[in-house]
């Protein structure tokens, strides 16, 4: 994030320092003998024969001492980059640019509201997850109703849905049909309900993930991949009908009905699953003790929902939607570690072991109480 205003500034710098920059293939050459600083940005979307362009570049510059600045984007393909400077460099530098601190993230919001833009709140500058297009995005004055927000009935500005949908674009039609399956589940991943639903091999949703990785929409985060903010996931899942989540949900919570032999629920595979906040979810008190037989496979429907406290309800529906303990804390005035504990116990009653089940578990319980109503 920010590669190309890195690359500026880098050029910025260069012609300070006296050396004449090239900026891009098709940029003219002087033929002084200073230094060069040829700048490549975006190399993943260089056209056909970048790689001969890359060769000629090399040789009009072949008697000079010359950096080669490349930005690229995650798991993007630059083959042809990479063959026509095979053997270019003495010495190779990766710098990898993540997102915006915290920090920085409320100083781009600060200067946004400087500029004539709405100001922001903590919260949607946390939702941003650090990416400079969202926090403009956010800052955006226009508003879309169509993209609501699930805890309230303010839309997100249009420019988000805008750039979502740009960055979904950048996909190919299959990358864009699994991003959107994946959404339903959850902002963490779930690689079994995803190739279940969308009848494909975990490996063979590989590509797919690259390709939404390398647009921004996903990232890896800890042992899997999750949407790159709260807000990215949001937002693709609205673009899901309600009722074909709510088929996907009670087809995904009939598969994990059926019991999984020799798996119990001591073993860590199956119990210790990535949460939200990026570390392991709580392990349920009933998952501590001796090994009940229960496979975690096993969602008991929403039969134990009303044996929950208002508050022990009120957090699930907020952990099933992808809220880190820290935000659901935020949301109810709890500190992570309360909120915790009542997941534990929440972990316990419903009888599952994982955000996932707890997501499949809280959803149908709701389609049906709505169904009921």
């Amino acid at each position: 994030m920010g590669k190309s205003r890195l690359l500026a500034e880098a050029g910025h710098l260069a012609r300070r320092c006296g050396a004449e920059v090239v900026d891009g293939l098709g940029a003219p050459v002087s033929r002084l003998r200073t230094p060069a600083l040829v700048l490549l940005d975006d190399a993943q979307r260089l056209p056909d024969g970048a790689a001969s362009a890359i060769g000629a570049l090399r040789a009009q510059l072949a008697d000079r001492a010359v950096v080669w600045v490349l930005s690229r984007t995650p798991g993007a393909d630059v083959a042809q980059t990479d063959i026509g400077l095979c053997g270019a460099a003495a010495v190779q530098e990766r710098l990898l640019v993540g997102p915006l601190s915290e920090r920085a993230s409320q100083l781009l919001a600060s200067d946004a509201a400087g500029c004539g833009h709405q100001a922001l709140t903590a919260r949607q500058v946390e939702e941003a997850g650090g990416h400079p297009a969202t926090l403009m995005a956010l800052a955006a004055r226009s508003r879309d109703p169509a993209v609501s927000d699930s805890t309230g009935p303010a839309g997100y500005s249009s420019e988000v849905k805008h750039l979502v949908d740009r960055l979904l674009q950048t996909c190919s039609p299959a990358c864009r049909r699994t991003v959107r399956i994946a959404a339903v589940f959850g902002r963490d991943i779930s690689f079994d309900s995803l190739s279940r639903v969308a009848e494909l091999s975990p490996v063979a949703l590989l590509k797919d993930f690259d390709e939404a990785t390398a647009a921004g929409l996903i990232r890896c985060e800890g042992a899997g991949y999750a949407f790159s903010s709260e807000l990215f996931w949001r937002v693709v899942r609205s673009t899901v009908p309600a009722q074909v989540q709510e088929v996907m949900l009670r087809q995904t919570a009939a598969w994990a009905s059926v019991p999984r032999p020799q798996t119990s629920v001591r073993d860590p595979a199956v119990v210790v699953a990535p949460s939200a906040d990026g570390a392991s979810g709580p392990q349920p008190d009933w998952a501590a003790g001796q090994d009940t037989g229960t496979v975690a496979g096993d969602v008991p429907g929403r039969e134990k929902w009303p044996a929950l406290t208002e508050q022990q309800q009120t957090i699930a529906s907020l952990a099933a939607d992808g809220l880190t303990n820290r935000q659901i804390g935020e949301r109810i005035f709890l500190s992570p570690h309360t909120v915790n504990y009542h997941l534990r116990k929440v972990y316990g009653t419903l009888r599952v072991a994982s955000r996932i089940e707890l997501s499949k578990v809280v959803h149908l319980t709701l389609a049906g109480a709505e169904a009921d109503s």
